[in-house]
């Protein structure tokens, strides 16, 4: 009878978490619609606004419609991060569901980088009083997924700076292995070091770690980043950041913090695409 009983609260223990992600999945097809259509107009104004704005530029409606201007801008850049969190919820869906895929081209990854971080992850690290600094080069090409890759980056940067120690610079920069078979994503912070537990428990999709007084709170940046460079073939962990300098005489120095993303480069789609390959690493 025991068995029976245990058995039975199995089943309806799957047929919660079943619910939860069918309620979850319709939640977010509900709002993207609305959001991408605010999104849109959004946009749309801003850009109207801004013509407008340029022709009138030297009276006081001028002045005025710079400053309404300045209302859409912080009006889009709220719908965007709203966009994110959305898109974050549709892929915790499908990885969830077993349906997460990646569809990999042969890409210029340091374009997608320098995309990603957009007006609305500036003004994100703004407001926290940090700097993104972006050290990739012109071209570097590798066999990614781009729309997911792009949520790797954006994932990694939002987590820093939501995260970290108020202020100080943010440092991305792309490298590529000396053998030619992988590249090397490094996001260095100027937190202090995290413990080893605190790194592991960072990377589960419902717990987010803060260096801030120890604080914590919920977030799937980091467990999202890791499944999308997963199903490329490649790996996420934390590593020892920069040397940092503390107050304490007694102990100068310390280790900041740094996410590291290791991934295959691929094969390029020609034989041209692979001579392409070992000219930006020259």
């Amino acid at each position: 009878m025991a068995d029976v009983g245990l058995e039975a609260e199995v089943q309806e223990c799957r047929r919660q978490l079943l619910l939860r992600d069918r309620y979850l999945a319709w939640v977010v097809h509900e709002l993207r619609a609305p959001l991408t259509a605010l999104l849109g107009v959004s946009q749309l104004e801003t850009k109207l606004l801004q013509e407008v704005q340029q022709q009138a530029a030297a009276s006081a409606l001028g002045v005025q419609l710079l400053r309404m201007r300045s209302y859409f801008d912080y009006a889009e850049q709220q719908l965007l991060r709203m966009n994110r969190q959305v898109q974050d919820l549709t892929d915790l869906s499908l990885i969830q569901a077993g349906k997460f895929r990646v569809t990999p081209v042969w890409t210029n990854l340091a374009q997608v980088l320098r995309e990603s971080v957009d007006r609305s992850l500036l003004s994100m690290a703004e407001e926290s009083g940090s700097v993104i600094i972006l050290e990739v080069p012109e071209e570097a090409w590798g066999r990614v997924d781009p729309f997911r890759f792009r949520g790797v980056v954006i994932n990694l940067i939002q987590h820093v700076i939501r995260h970290s120690s108020a202020g100080g610079v943010i440092q991305l920069s792309l490298l590529l292995a000396s053998d030619q078979s992988s590249w090397t994503l490094r996001l260095e912070d100027q937190s202090p070091q995290l413990s080893a537990f605190d790194r592991k428990r960072a990377f589960e999709p419902v717990e987010w770690v803060s260096i801030q007084e120890g604080k914590g709170g919920l977030g799937l940046a980091l467990f999202l980043a890791r499944q999308m460079l997963e199903a490329h073939g490649g790996r996420l962990d934390y590593a020892d950041g920069p040397t940092l300098s503390t107050r304490s005489e007694a102990k100068s120095k310390s280790r900041g913090n740094a996410l590291v993303a290791v991934f295959p480069c691929g094969q390029p789609d020609t034989a041209a695409g692979s001579q392409n390959l070992s000219e930006r690493a020259s």
